[in-house]
């Protein structure tokens, strides 16, 4: 499998036991790299191991820039002013 493959794989994934619907081979493959855990009682449910999540973790990082990166283009945080409120008068 692709490094490629594998990221997409560990995208689908949470690190709570979940369903998943991706392919069993597919699934034998992260589990060997140590990057999933799979139970089979009473469903079939996965999971994400630490590695497992540590990889997911860089690797959205990566794709999606540095948090750095992303405070650098932001726009700059402005103060509203108050508004004036006028108090409310008696209905009667």
């Amino acid at each position: 499998m692709t490094l490629t493959e594998t990221l997409s794989c560990l995208r689908h994934i949470q690190a709570q036991w979940c369903d998943t619907d991706i392919p069993l081979d597919k699934l034998a493959a992260l589990e060997a790299a140590c990057l999933v855990e799979t139970r089979s009682q009473p469903a079939p449910t996965v999971r994400l191991t630490p590695t497992g999540l540590r990889c997911k973790n860089i690797a959205d990082s990566h794709y999606t820039g540095s948090s750095q990166a992303r405070m650098a283009n932001a726009k700059p945080f402005r103060i509203r002013q108050k508004r004036h409120v006028t108090q409310a008068q008696a209905l009667v």
